[in-house]
C-alpha cells in the first residue's frame, strides 16, 4: 500500500515527491532533493513574517524539536459540475512529523504518514469500492508517504519540479480569536496536461490527463499565550485540513467534470502517546506498517537534528 511513483497522494501533493518522482528518479532522491534544494526566501526585514513563522513551527513542533504525532479523521468530498456534492469515503491518517531549525528564518520539515481509506457508513477499511456517481469499482489507493520541504516566512518550499508545473506556497495568520491563534498553510498547485502513454518496461499504459488544478489548505490552532513561549513547553495544537482538486486518477470519475475536496480533523501529541491511537487503527499499521510506530525513534537516532546552527538553536531558546 506504499505511494508509487507517478501516483499523487494527499501527502505526495504536499511535498511534491509524486511529482518529482514522475519526472524521473526514486522516491528516496526525490526525498533527498526536496530537503537540499528547497529554498524560501528569508524574508528579511519583515519581522511581522518571521514572528509567524516562530509562531507556526511551535504549533507544529515539540520540546528540544523531538518529533511529534498527528492522528486526523475526516471525508472525501465529490462535487460533480453536473450534480449536487457528496461524501464518498472517509479518510484516517496517522503522521509523525518533526521540524528543524536551520538559521534565522528558515526550518526543514521531515513527515511519515499512514492513511487509510474508509467505509462513508461502516467504517471499514475498504479494499474495492463502488463510485457512487458513476458506478465504476475502484480499489481504494490506502499509502505511506514521507515527505520532506523547508519552510521559511513566506511559507512552504519543494524541490525544483517537472518543466511547467506552478507552485505557490502560502503562510498566513487566518483568525486570532478568544485566546486562540490559527495559522494557515497553504499550496496552491498547478499540473499541466499530459499525453497518452504506452505501456513500457518502466510503467504500464496511461491515458491522456488534463490540465489539473491542486489546493492544499492546512490550519494549525492554538492558544496565544503559549505560542511565543521558549521551545522547552509543550503547546497543544489542532488541526484542520482541506483540499480542493481535480479529480484524483483512482476515484473512477473519468470523463466527468467536476473536483473534490478532502476535509480533515486532528491533533497534535506526543510521539510515543500510543494510547491515543485508536485501537483499529494501531493494530491495522502494526500489521501491515510493522517499522512505522518506530519512525520516531529512528529518527531521534539518526543525528538529523544536528544540522540545526548554534545560532539558529539559541535564538529560539
Amino acid at each position: 500500500m506504499d505511494a508509487r511513483p507517478g501516483q499523487l497522494s494527499r501527502r505526495e501533493l504536499v511535498s511534491g515527491i509524486g511529482l518529482l518522482a514522475t519526472a524521473g528518479g526514486g522516491l528516496a532522491a526525490a526525498v533527498a532533493r526536496a530537503a537540499a534544494a528547497a529554498a524560501v526566501p528569508a524574508a528579511a526585514g519583515d519581522p511581522a513574517a518571521l514572528a509567524r513563522l516562530e509562531r507556526f513551527v511551535r504549533l507544529r513542533s515539540a520540546t528540544g524539536h523531538v518529533p511529534v504525532m498527528w492522528i486526523a479523521d475526516g471525508l472525501l468530498l465529490a462535487k460533480p459540475a453536473a450534480g449536487p456534492a457528496r461524501p464518498l469515503l472517509r479518510n484516517t491518517t496517522l503522521t509523525f512529523t518533526q521540524v528543524a531549525p536551520r538559521g534565522a528564518g528558515a526550518y526543514d520539515f521531515r513527515l511519515e504518514e499512514v492513511g487509510y481509506f474508509r467505509d462513508v457508513d461502516t467504517g471499514a477499511v475498504l479494499a474495492d469500492w463502488t463510485n457512487p456517481v458513476t458506478g465504476r469499482r475502484v480499489a481504494p489507493r490506502h499509502y505511506r508517504t514521507p515527505e520532506a520541504l523547508r519552510l521559511g516566512p513566506r511559507g512552504p518550499g519543494i524541490a525544483p519540479a517537472p518543466p511547467g508545473l506552478e507552485v505557490r506556497g502560502v503562510l498566513d495568520t487566518l483568525a486570532e480569536l478568544g485566546g486562540t491563534v490559527s495559522i494557515a498553510e497553504d499550496l496552491f498547485v498547478r499540473i499541466p496536461a499530459e499525453p497518452a502513454r504506452a505501456a513500457s518496461a518502466t510503467g504500464p499504459a496511461r491515458a491522456a490527463r488534463a490540465e489539473r488544478f491542486l489546493a492544499s489548505l492546512g490550519t494549525y490552532t492554538g492558544r496565544v499565550a503559549a505560542t511565543p513561549g521558549p521551545f522547552t513547553d509543550w503547546v497543544d495544537c489542532s488541526f484542520h485540513y482541506s483540499t480542493l482538486n481535480s479529480f484524483s486518477d483512482w476515484l473512477g470519475f473519468d470523463g466527468v467534470d467536476g473536483a473534490q475536496s478532502l476535509r480533515l480533523a486532528g491533533i497534535k501529541r506526543p510521539h510515543d502517546e500510543r494510547e491515543a491511537i485508536p485501537a483499529w487503527l494501531r493494530e491495522r499499521v502494526q500489521r501491515e506498517h510493522a517499522d512505522f510506530l518506530d519512525v520516531p525513534r529512528r529518527w531521534l537516532a539518526d543525528r538529523w537534528l544536528e544540522g540545526a546552527t548554534t545560532a539558529a538553536t539559541e535564538q529560539r531558546r
